[in-house]
């Protein structure tokens, strides 16, 4: 049996769609789908960045650094910006599905790497509806409906805690439901092991995130 990708009903009949995954014997169309969301992450990635978001850093340069530095520096950050959406959901995408590899034992790697598929697509609707609602509403990445980075600044000031919570979000935690209904179907672990298994993961991702989100990107920009 030749599974089929199909993003929209994997996210809204799980059950029927990764029981489909289960029988499977083969995975067809994994590599152009992740090549497309990935050139759509960077795409949005891009336009962000073309549409000011995220880019005050510069504004604050105006007075110490010529037009032409600064224009080259936003030409260097969104060049980086792209590359990084397009990179981004492949590592990531590929580091998880070795990470739940190396314990779920019982599934074929691919199966895994279709799974994650699905969240890396969940991800990338993310990524477009919050450049939506920034450009309509004017609001930072901390004022996303979609996280909590709104709660974590009315119960804290430690810039870690804000950033880690900022990058729990709605989509991020339907992505983490989708991996155990279909990491459950698929595999014959028990439950319990593999909600610890995906949320340990999810989490340890979002630190990461949020730790290179702390880097200092203007002083970076400082010393060029």
């Amino acid at each position: 049996m030749i599974f089929r990708i199909q993003l929209w009903r994997g996210i809204f009949q799980p059950n029927f769609k990764f029981y489909q995954l289960r029988q499977a014997e083969k995975v067809n169309g994994l590599l152009w789908r992740l090549m497309i969301l990935s050139i759509v992450s960077g795409l949005l990635s891009g336009l962000s960045v073309y549409a000011g978001l995220d880019t005050e850093m510069f504004t604050r340069l105006v007075e110490k650094k010529s037009m032409e530095a600064i224009e080259a520096m936003k030409l260097l950050f969104g060049v980086g910006s792209v590359l990084n959406g397009i990179i981004s959901p492949i590592i990531i995408m590929y580091l998880s599905s070795l990470l739940i590899w190396t314990v779920l034992e019982d599934m074929k790697f691919y199966k895994i790497a279709a799974i994650q598929l699905y969240v890396v697509f969940i991800g990338v609707l993310e990524k477009t509806l919050e450049m939506v609602f920034r450009l309509m509403t004017g609001a930072n990445s901390f004022s996303s409906p979609f996280g909590f980075g709104i709660l974590a600044q009315l119960i804290t000031d430690q810039p870690l805690l804000i950033h880690f919570m900022n990058e729990i979000t709605i989509f991020g935690i339907l992505g983490v439901i989708i991996q155990i209904i279909a990491l459950k179907i698929c595999s014959s672990f028990s439950l319990g092991k593999i909600s610890i298994l995906v949320i340990g993961i999810y989490l340890i991702f979002n630190l990461i995130s949020s730790l290179l989100s702390l880097m200092d990107i203007e002083q970076i920009f400082k010393v060029i």
